[in-house]
C-alpha cells in the first residue's frame, strides 16, 4: 500500500515503479508486473537497475509460463551472471517440460540441452536422455540413463528403465524388477499406476 502511494506522489520515481513491480511478483500478481515493467523507461536506469528490470520482467514472463519471451529477455546477458545462467536454465528447463507435453521432442531436446549448458546437473541429463528416448534414440537414452543411476539414484529413471525393456525390449521379467525398484521410492509410492502394474506383474511372472 504504501509502495502504491509512493508511485501517486512521484510518478517519475524509476525506482519506485521498479520495486512496486517487484512486489507485485512477491504477491504472485504477475500481470500486473509485467505491466507495470513494460512501461518503465529503461534508458535512464542505471545498470544495476537494468539487470535488476529484465530479470523481473523475465520472471514475470516465466511464471505465466511464456518461456519464450522470457528467454528472449535474458538470452543476451546469459553469460554475464549466475543468477541470469540459473534463471535462463530454468526457464528452457519447463520450456523443454512444456514441449514433452505437447509432443515437440526435438524442441523438447534442444531446450533440455541448452539448460543443460548453462547449468548441468545431473536432473537435465536424464531429461535429455527420455527426450532422446521419445524421438526413438531409446539405446542412446538407456545408456546415459545407466550412466546417471552410477552417479545418482534419480527416481523416474527407475520408472523410464521400466518402460524400456517393456516397450523396446519386451522383457517383462526385467521390466518388472525395474518398476519394483522405482515403486519403493518416494515418488513411485505416489505412482497412480502403482498397484495395478505391479499386481498385473506379479500374476504374469509368480514374483
Amino acid at each position: 500500500m504504501h509502495l502504491k502511494n509512493a508511485e501517486i506522489l512521484l510518478p517519475n520515481q524509476l525506482e519506485i515503479k521498479l520495486h512496486l513491480a517487484q512486489a507485485w511478483i512477491l504477491n504472485g500478481q504477475y500481470n500486473e508486473a509485467w505491466d507495470k515493467l513494460k512501461n518503465i523507461d529503461t534508458a535512464s536506469l542505471s545498470i544495476g537497475a537494468k539487470q535488476l528490470w529484465e530479470l523481473l520482467l523475465a520472471y514475470s514472463s516465466y511464471m505465466t509460463e511464456n518461456y519464450s519471451q522470457a528467454i528472449m529477455i535474458l538470452e543476451d546477458d546469459a553469460g554475464k551472471s549466475n543468477v541470469y545462467n540459473r534463471l535462463v536454465a530454468a526457464i528452457w528447463q519447463e520450456a523443454g517440460i512444456n514441449f514433452v507435453e505437447q509432443g515437440r521432442f526435438g524442441e523438447a531436446l534442444h531446450a533440455f540441452s541448452n539448460s543443460e549448458k548453462l547449468r548441468p546437473n545431473l536432473q537435465i541429463e536424464a531429461n535429455i536422455a527420455s527426450a532422446e528416448y521419445l524421438m526413438g534414440n531409446s539405446e542412446r537414452a538407456y545408456i546415459s540413463w545407466k550412466r546417471i543411476l552410477a552417479k545418482q539414484k534419480i527416481p523416474e529413471i527407475f520408472h523410464n528403465i521400466a518402460v524400456y525393456f517393456d516397450d523396446v525390449k519386451l522383457d517383462e521379467a526385467r521390466a518388472y524388477r525395474w518398476y519394483r525398484r522405482y515403486a519403493r521410492t518416494e515418488a513411485g509410492k505416489k505412482w497412480p499406476q502403482r498397484s495395478k502394474t505391479l499386481r498385473r506383474k506379479r500374476q504374469w511372472f509368480g514374483f
